[in-house]
């Protein structure tokens, strides 16, 4: 699979609504920073990384590179730490995209069974928030 070919699969998802129901539109730009970096993860189908990238840019920043969050110490679309956040340059999207791959290797370290919940919360423990992005990635990736 190309990483055009993956971008178009992600484009071709249904939107991901908000808590609110409103849809957050998805970003060509960040769906085909998240197929290059997708498809450069030897470890896992690149599909489920893409799809995974995918959900956490629409909740966690609403597809914008230049979101801040958490009293300011989150930004980018993956909403990681600003401190190790690119936020400007050549690549924004890729760059912020394979950074959102190191803080989720780090999330499956800590939680196997679920490294999206460490990756929402810095824990290994359940929230709405975390079982709805779960849900989500299932859905995307179940034929």
């Amino acid at each position: 699979m190309s990483p055009a070919e993956l971008a178009a699969w992600l484009l071709s998802l249904p939107v991901v609504l908000d808590g609110h129901g409103h849809p957050i539109p998805r970003s060509s730009e960040v769906s085909s920073a998240i197929a290059v970096v997708a498809l450069e993860q030897s470890y896992i189908d690149a599909r489920v990384m893409a799809a995974t990238l995918d959900v956490l840019a629409a909740h966690e920043g609403a597809y914008r590179l230049g979101s801040r969050g958490d009293r300011g110490r989150s930004c980018g679309t993956f909403q990681t730490a600003c401190w190790k956040t690119p936020m400007d340059g050549a690549e924004l999207a890729v760059r912020q995209a394979r950074l959102a791959v190191a803080e989720w290797r780090r999330a499956v370290d800590r939680c196997p069974e679920h490294p999206v919940w460490a990756y929402a919360s810095g824990k290994c423990a359940a929230s709405w928030v975390a079982r709805r992005y779960e849900q989500e990635i299932r859905a995307a990736v179940t034929p």
